[in-house]
């Protein structure tokens, strides 16, 4: 982030190498943006959950990109313990998943707390 940027060695460090992994093989790269397609905006989505303003279209989202965690995951794990930092950060989610699945219908209409 520009207002706050890194100053810790370490993690810029860390972040050189990452990006260096993923600069060094263009079909590791393609098949991470493949996979990060499907995801949403998860910050502005969390944030609506937050405030009780999230429409069931970005709660079926929230879901879509919860599904792409544990791929992401070994994909990372391709990395020879060099992502192992950012692997520990994803968490798959899979209950939350599955309640959205089990609420929501995948094309969902109108806002959360609506209903007949």
């Amino acid at each position: 982030m520009l207002k706050s940027p890194v100053l810790d060695l370490n993690e810029l460090s860390r972040r050189q190498q990452a990006v260096e992994w993923f600069h060094g093989n263009s079909v590791r790269r393609q098949s991470f943006q493949a996979q990060l397609s499907p995801v949403g905006d998860m910050e502005r989505i969390l944030h609506r959950l937050g405030t009780s303003a999230l429409l069931p279209r970005e709660l079926v989202s929230l879901a879509e990109s919860l599904r792409q965690v544990p791929e992401l995951k070994n994909l990372i794990g391709e990395s020879n313990d060099l992502l192992n930092w950012l692997n520990d950060e994803l968490f798959p989610c899979e209950k939350a998943v599955l309640i959205i699945q089990n609420a929501i219908e995948e094309s969902p209409q109108g806002e959360v707390g609506q209903g007949n």
